[in-house]
């Protein structure tokens, strides 16, 4: 019978201390994307890789046609060639094919790497517009609402990151923390 008192008096404690510590949280969520895309140096951030997206672009079909020339060249002349020329040529267009796959490939992680460059001083200026915001409005937590499934406790804050970083926030902001509709190039 003692053992049944000091267990559930241990438990009413546990929940007591529990639901008193639940009191000294407060959230808020945000969306990052949602503030990334309002911000204005993103759309600088989104010409400049377009603009190097291009450039990978035109090299790759630089090489592709360079591939293309090289092998209707060797297609029209592989009847007259001599074993030797043939085989050294045949060799070239493999040379060109692996460049060329090689390339594609290299591309991606490179476009990938600039992506990371130029969008991580922004990422890191939101977050310390967050991390403002949760001390001036004592915010023990604030989410990203994008990996968010319930929120019911939560205050939405985008509108205060927006006016801490010195961007006017958009019209509304409903639905922001969930996915709302962001801008397009034409905003």
């Amino acid at each position: 019978m003692k053992v049944k008192v000091a267990i559930i008096f241990l438990m009413a404690t546990m929940a007591f201390t529990t639901a008193a510590t639940a009191q000294d949280y407060k959230f808020g969520y945000t969306n990052v994307d949602y503030i990334l895309a309002y911000m204005p140096e993103a759309q600088q951030v989104q010409t400049e890789l377009t603009e190097y997206e291009n450039q990978l672009t035109t090299q790759i079909q630089t090489k592709y046609q360079t591939l293309q020339q090289k092998l209707a060249e060797y297609e029209q002349q592989q009847a007259t060639m001599i074993d030797a020329v043939k085989a050294d040529r045949e060799n070239e267009i493999r040379q060109l094919q692996q460049s060329l796959q090689q390339f594609q490939a290299n591309a991606e992680n490179l476009l990938q790497t600039k992506q990371y460059t130029l969008l991580q001083p922004l990422y890191n200026k939101i977050q310390e517009a967050i991390d403002a915001v949760a001390k001036e409005n004592g915010f023990t937590h604030i989410f990203n609402s994008s990996s968010l499934l319930y929120a019911p406790e939560g205050e939405e804050v985008s509108d205060l990151i927006f006016k801490k970083m010195g961007i006017t926030p958009p019209a509304t902001t409903e639905g922001a923390g969930t996915g709302a509709t962001l801008p397009t190039d034409g905003q």
